[in-house]
């Protein structure tokens, strides 16, 4: 019994030991833990303390001299500032020296000599208040929102819109498919007049193309054009063909300079004298155009509702006096963009001196292959209508052909027969179409702050038949265009846009010099066009058009942020330039700044620290 009880004796001692010398070990830690808990926690107040201090005390709450001081001399603007946010932006903007006097301003003095301290902006000394010998530090951090080592606390945006610009574009201004009749002898021609107004600071270039089918002779050396009174003789003209035979009949393509005769604010007039042959009779074919390249400043919108007047040719075929063989036709196309609620479509006709022969249609008005009127006029000769043709339109290209005292090859006029047109003086009384629609209130063809420029491209190449261009639209805004043939002879055309049959000719003698093509038929890449005439001896000319309107943006929105004002206008500028690209020249801007601060994400974050130690 005395030898078990002797050995629970030993393992109470034993478990004794240990115990004590973990209290022991517990003591001896928890004493040193105590002995420096006290100045470390102290050294985290200082620091905690001023770090908040120099961030919540602004500048207008202070009343300190020195600051005083720099406010008056404009080294501080923003009195909302806090002490710690100017103290960031004097070392952003690379002024370290008053950024260090700021801190001392408000840390010397409430820092003891027992202790050193430290301000820092991104590990960046900007004070120090020495103390050797340190054996405890303590540091706290405070980020500065839109702070930025050579940055502006403050940055500048700009937009920029064009109040003036310069841009160069080309109107196209089309005579088209229209004629007289076959009179031959002295002074037995058509007269055919075009009047158009221009709006130009100056005219670079203008050319007068001319495509002509008269009969079995030679062209008559009596020919004559004049534009502005200013005359040009057939052999003044650059002809690509000249009295080429087609079927015992002659055709004529050509062109003339007329760049110095045009005015560039104000109207213009040009007329073609054609004269009779005795066999066949003389008309214009498509291709037949002025093109006026010239430079503007006016910027354009396109607004919902539209409203066009187009105008006829005046023509005056002038015959004998009894069994004569004069008479005017002429056609005029109506464009009608896709998806738009057609509003009125109105044709006026006016018809001089007309026969009123027994058993003849003296006046025939058809549109595409509908007839809209045939009738005699009245004991006056003259022929003065208005109709509404709303009902009978289609989206794309329609038709109007008007013939007096004729339809070709037949022709029975007594002297002059004239269709009547002088926009320039009369224009209510002249010879036009009206066409009114309006788009719908989201359409995406609605353009407002954009700059309108239009630009012909010949198709190029050899006279073929078909005829094909190809166009790349990438990074361009097209509003519309039209494909413009040119032609010795022509019948039965039709129009291809991306492999798409937009325009088939409606009847004899109606190929337009002008074939609508909706910007919906296009893409922003490759474009197809072709130009097909079933005829088969009737052949498409180089000299073919693509005509279409380009839409350039006339501002830009605010973009990055700069350190000035005049970096933030600058690079307006420059953006807007860009995208005016070749088309448009910029000549005075309106530029609009504001000014971005207290934006944490503008700049930075930069690390403000206070570091004590002792």
């Amino acid at each position: 019994m005395k030898s078990r009880k002797a050995k629970k004796g030993i393992y109470f001692t034993l478990d004794s030991i240990i115990a004590a010398n973990i209290i022991l070990i517990g003591l001896i830690l928890a004493s040193s833990f105590y002995i420096n808990e006290e100045p470390t926690t102290h050294l985290n107040y200082i620091s905690g303390d001023l770090i908040k201090t120099l961030a919540e005390l602004k500048i207008s709450e202070t009343s300190n001299a020195f600051v005083n001081e720099l406010i008056a001399e404009g080294n501080i603007t923003r009195l909302n500032n806090s002490i710690i946010e100017q103290i960031g932006e004097f070392w952003a903007e690379g002024n370290n020296e008053l950024a260090g006097n700021l801190t001392k301003e408000f840390v010397y003095d409430l820092i003891g000599d027992s202790y050193g301290a430290g301000f820092y902006i991104n590990d960046e000394e900007l004070f120090i208040k020495q103390k050797g010998g340190v054996k405890i530090a303590s540091s706290s951090q405070k980020m500065i929102s839109g702070i930025m080592k050579n940055r502006t606390r403050e940055g500048y945006n700009a937009r920029a819109s064009a109040s003036k610009i310069k841009k160069n574009t080309t109107d196209i201004y089309v005579f088209e498919s229209e004629g007289s009749g076959n009179e031959a002898g002295a002074d037995k021609r058509v007269e055919i007049t075009k009047r158009f107004s221009l709006n130009a600071t100056n005219v670079s270039e203008a050319m007068l193309h001319l495509a002509i089918h008269y009969g079995t002779a030679v062209l008559n050396p009596q020919t004559e054009f004049i534009v502005n009174g200013h005359s040009i003789d057939e052999e003044d003209v650059d002809w690509s063909y000249v009295d080429y035979d087609k079927d015992n009949t002659h055709l004529a393509y050509g062109k003339a300079d007329v760049a110095d005769y045009l005015n560039a604010d104000g109207w213009n007039y040009v007329t073609l004298i054609l004269f009779g042959q005795a066999a066949f009779h003389t008309h214009l074919h498509p291709g037949g155009r002025i093109s006026v390249t010239y430079e503007s400043n006016l910027i354009g919108n396109v607004s919902r509702t539209i409203k066009k007047r187009t105008y006829f040719d005046h023509i005056s075929s002038k015959g004998k006096d009894s069994n004569g063989k004069s008479g005017a036709w002429a056609i005029q196309p109506i464009f009608i963009p896709n998806y738009v609620d057609i509003k009125s479509v109105a044709l006026h006709i006016r018809g001089e001196s007309i026969s009123n022969d027994a058993g003849k249609d003296n006046v025939q008005i058809y549109l595409n292959n509908r007839t809209v009127d045939i009738f005699s006029p009245d004991a006056t000769g003259i022929a003065d209508k208005m109709y509404n043709l709303k009902e009978n339109v289609t989206e794309g290209t329609n038709v109007i052909s008007v013939y007096l005292n004729s339809y070709p090859p037949d022709f029975w006029g007594d002297g002059d027969t004239i269709l009547y047109s002088n926009p320039q003086t009369d224009p209510s009384g002249s010879s036009y179409v009206d066409v009114e629609y309006e788009f719908s209130q989201n359409d995406p063809r609605l353009k407002y702050g954009k700059i309108d420029v239009s630009i012909a491209d010949e198709f190029g190449g050899e006279k073929s038949n078909s005829k094909a261009y190809e166009k790349n639209f990438s990074n361009m805004e097209v509003f519309e265009a039209f494909v413009q043939p040119a032609q010795l002879d022509s019948d039965d055309v039709s129009v291809y846009v991306n492999s798409q049959n937009i325009f088939n000719t409606p009847r004899a003698l109606a190929v337009p010099s002008s074939i609508y093509v909706d910007a919906n038929y296009l893409n922003s890449e490759m474009n197809y066009f072709n130009i097909t005439d079933h005829c088969l001896d009737c052949e498409v000319l180089p000299e073919s058009l693509l005509y279409y309107t380009l839409f350039v943006p006339s501002l830009v929105g605010y973009g990055i942020t700069f350190d000035s004002e005049d970096g933030a206008i600058d690079n307006a500028r420059e953006r807007l330039g860009a995208l005016l690209g070749d088309y448009v020249e910029l000549v005075e801007i309106n530029s609009e700044v504001i000014i971005v601060g207290n934006v944490p994400s503008m700049w930075g974050p930069a690390i403000a620290e206070v570091r004590v130690w002792q």
